[in-house]
């Protein structure tokens, strides 16, 4: 039982590097155009001016084309993370940034992932719906996070981890 255990932790800590494409995803296109339209038809079956009803439209329609024009413009990218406290790598255009701050949100079958460089100076957002990003994608994204997160622990507290692995913990 305790070879099972141990080999178990290997798999999580030696997790192979990490690929995962982003590209633009049709289905948020889509419902930001749809959520567009719902807001500028509300104030006109509420019970505001019509003067206020055509001020609201034309707030609404700023935001949405700003919003859809922000979505169009971003380009496709690979993010690659070479495995252990490696930074992410953002390789797109021809160029590759190394980014080293991690932060992830995982619900269901959305991920977001945001990334910042060293000064955190640059934050970029990825975010996968279902349709850019299968199950397969979240299982080695979840995987890479998690052995990520293992490699930062142990960097930062080796002591503790080696103590931890070992079971010479303090409550023995």
């Amino acid at each position: 039982m305790h070879s099972s255990n141990a080999s178990r932790n290997s798999r999580v800590a030696e997790c192979p590097p990490c690929r995962l494409a982003w590209r633009r995803s049709p289905l948020l296109l889509a419902t930001l155009v749809v959520l567009a339209v719902l807001a500028a038809i509300s104030p006109w079956l509420s019970n505001l001016p019509p003067m206020w009803c055509a001020l609201v439209d034309g707030a609404v329609v700023a935001v949405a084309v700003f919003t859809l024009w922000q979505q169009f413009r971003r380009a496709p990218v690979e993010l690659v993370w070479a495995g252990g406290d490696a930074p992410w790598q953002v390789v797109g255009d021809g160029k590759s940034r190394s980014m080293h701050h991690v932060e992830a949100s995982l619900r269901g079958p959305i991920a977001a992932l945001t990334l910042a460089d060293e000064a955190n100076a640059r934050r970029e957002r990825f975010v996968w719906w279902p349709d850019t990003l299968d199950a397969a994608g979240r299982r080695s994204l979840r995987l890479a996070l998690a052995s990520r997160a293992a490699a930062m622990r142990a960097r930062n507290h080796p002591a503790q981890a080696h103590d931890v692995a070992h079971g010479d913990g303090a409550g023995a």
